[in-house]
């Protein structure tokens, strides 16, 4: 069984009809395919050593590196809720073993709208949260990663461990990375 990542994706409300539409948010869940499509020339069958070195081109190594992970999302939902009394649309999914990084920045690639992220992984090796925005053409990436201080207020929220308790905005963060579009 793999450990799951929790993910939870928030922007401004504005914005959902068209996302929400395009990334075929619902029975196909949020679909890593609508932001950077697998080529349809994969190798799709099931992968041991041997049948990963006889096909390189295969479903597996193309995910591990197009997506960060080897699964699509899935258990996928969408809400609105305010933050900073201004209306915001939350996908909330999960993927396997890791953070989908290429998926937020084809994400921010494509619509061009700032955004924030949560994720916590439920063997408690990793979690975080960050914000996506454009600057001078440029992705800034700012967030946090594994600070005991969010720990446990980003299980609560994303794992559901108490009922009462939502993540505070982003605070001011003290590194930020940018990344060419």
């Amino acid at each position: 069984m793999p450990n799951i990542v929790a993910i939870e994706l928030m922007f401004d409300k504005e914005h959902s009809e068209k996302i929400l539409s395009e990334c075929k948010i619902g029975e196909n869940c949020f679909d890593f395919n609508s932001l950077i499509p697998e080529p349809p020339d994969l190798f799709r069958g099931n992968l041991d050593r041997e049948t990963e070195r006889a096909h390189p081109h295969n479903w597996l190594t193309w995910r591990k590196k197009h997506w960060g992970t080897r699964w699509n999302s899935f258990e996928c939902s969408t809400r609105t809720k305010s933050l900073n009394n201004h209306p915001q649309t939350v996908i909330a999914f999960q993927t396997a073993w890791t953070l989908p990084a290429p998926i937020f920045r084809a994400f921010i690639r494509k619509y061009r709208i700032p955004f924030y992220v949560v994720w916590y992984e439920d063997m408690e090796n990793f979690w975080g949260m960050a914000s996506y925005e454009i600057l001078n053409n440029q992705i800034l990436i700012r967030g946090t990663e594994n600070d005991p201080e969010h720990k446990l207020l980003l299980a609560d929220h994303l794992w559901n461990y108490s009922s009462d308790k939502s993540p505070a905005a982003i605070k001011q963060h003290s590194g930020a990375l940018l990344v060419k579009l």
